[in-house]
């Protein structure tokens, strides 16, 4: 049903670099971490909050598939329409399977987060408020399992935006205005509180994202790859800056193990400023 599409629980670990070291930033405490603190950084796990659409209803078993490139409205019940009009998703993928076990949740988000690079064009994708989630899965006429992957645009409380437009290709040109931004930083408390770069906000994701290929289990694989992920991303945070900013550093921001079986196996960059800014940071226009 499409009340179970939303976007992912995603948990992360965050390195905040200054220099050659590495220090973690204050940890609401309702993110109940027990990490150690090594000396050359403090990496953190943290969820992210989810959104989760209004309508509930599911597909009839003559409906054999959302054709990609369509849109879905879910304001009332869900209805498609041309991406011209008002909708909350955008149909990417959908999938017929051969197979007689249901589809697990992790299979298909996994699947759906592969196929958002590929539709939006960049493989910067989570470094914008563009996002993957699944629909179904539901069984066709002939018996098998459906499910379609769907875009989608994070806005503020972490509700899905109502948008016109198609997103097909939407990052093949950079970021542009669809670039993460956050009133504060991404450990801070509550929702990620998502606002245009155009709004005072503290913290910018930018491109340079980092593929994890692998993800060593337990305690040890979170920290390998959040040291990986912070060091990665000082290259990149000097490049968006032109070189230092007064008051602004580079941070890497890695899934957890957990976020990356999931699908989500990106580890972020972000500039964050100490103090509100309007604007891009970054040295010469947007990227």
């Amino acid at each position: 049903m499409l009340a179970a599409v939303r976007f992912p629980a995603l948990a992360v670990a965050i390195l905040a670099m200054t220099g050659c070291a590495a220090t973690g930033g204050d940890v609401p405490a309702s993110r109940r971490s027990t990490a150690a603190s090594p000396s050359i950084a403090s990496v953190t796990p943290a969820p992210v909050p989810t959104a989760t659409p209004t309508a509930t209803a599911t597909p009839s078993a003559d409906k054999d598939s959302y054709q990609a490139g369509i849109c879905l409205d879910t304001a009332k019940t869900i209805r498609e329409v041309t991406c011209d009009r008002p909708h909350n998703f955008e149909v990417m993928l959908s999938k017929r399977l051969e197979q007689r076990r249901r589809p697990s949740v992790r299979s298909m988000s996994r699947t759906c987060w592969s196929a958002l690079k590929t539709y939006l064009s960049s493989t910067d994708t989570a470094a914008s408020r563009l996002e993957a989630t699944h629909y179904g899965p539901w069984k066709g006429k002939d018996g098998k399992w459906r499910f379609s992957c769907l875009a989608a645009e994070r806005g503020r409380n972490d509700k899905e935006v109502r948008r016109t437009g198609s997103l097909a290709g939407a990052l093949a040109g950079g970021l542009g205005a669809f670039q993460l931004c956050l009133e504060g930083e991404p450990l801070d408390e509550g929702p990620l509180r998502v606002v245009p770069c155009s709004r005072p906000h503290r913290s910018e994701a930018i491109p340079g994202v980092m593929a994890v290929d692998d993800f060593p289990p337990g305690r040890k694989g979170l920290m390998k790859v959040g040291l990986r992920a912070g060091l990665h991303c000082e290259k990149p945070g000097a490049a968006y800056l032109g070189g230092t900013r007064r008051g602004a550093e580079s941070r890497g921001v890695a899934p957890t193990r957990e976020a990356w079986l999931d699908g989500f196996t990106d580890a972020v960059c972000f500039v964050v400023s100490k103090t509100p800014v309007k604007g891009v940071m970054k040295s010469t226009g947007r990227p």
